[in-house]
This record gives structure tokens, C-alpha cells and sequence, in this order.
């Protein structure tokens, strides 16, 4: 069940969009193979999650040194 949930929001990069902004992030880009944003309105887009190859949703937060499933 989960692993279609992520399925579905790598297919639907709207969807993710949605789901990030439901939880407070901001500057929201969906930028080809790749969606960055940051964790506030202050920061920086320094947190990323790749649309192609990435099955397990995973996010890549370089600020923080964080790699982690999005669940």
C-alpha cells in the first residue's frame, strides 16, 4: 500500500506539490527530473526529491545531511 502511494506521487509531481505544501514547505519547484523546496519561507530550495529512478520516494535534504523515505 505504501509502496503505491509513493509510486503515485513520483507519477503525479502535482500531487507531491500539494502534499509538501500541506505541510508548510515553501518555494515549491518542480524543476524536470526534480522537485526542490525548502523547509521555510526563510530558507533556501536545499531539499530535493528526484522523479526518475527514485521508487522509494526518497528525499534529499543536504542542509541537514538528512536521506530519508518521504514516509
Amino acid at each position: 500500500m505504501l509502496n503505491e502511494i509513493k509510486e503515485m506521487l513520483i507519477d503525479n509531481p502535482e500531487k507531491l506539490k500539494e502534499l509538501l505544501e500541506d505541510f508548510g514547505f515553501e518555494h515549491i519547484n518542480h524543476r524536470g527530473n526534480e522537485i526542490r523546496f525548502a523547509r521555510d519561507w526563510q530558507g533556501g530550495a536545499n531539499i530535493s526529491i528526484r522523479l526518475k529512478n527514485n521508487p522509494y520516494c526518497v528525499v534529499s535534504d543536504w542542509s541537514r545531511g538528512v536521506y530519508t523515505d518521504i514516509i
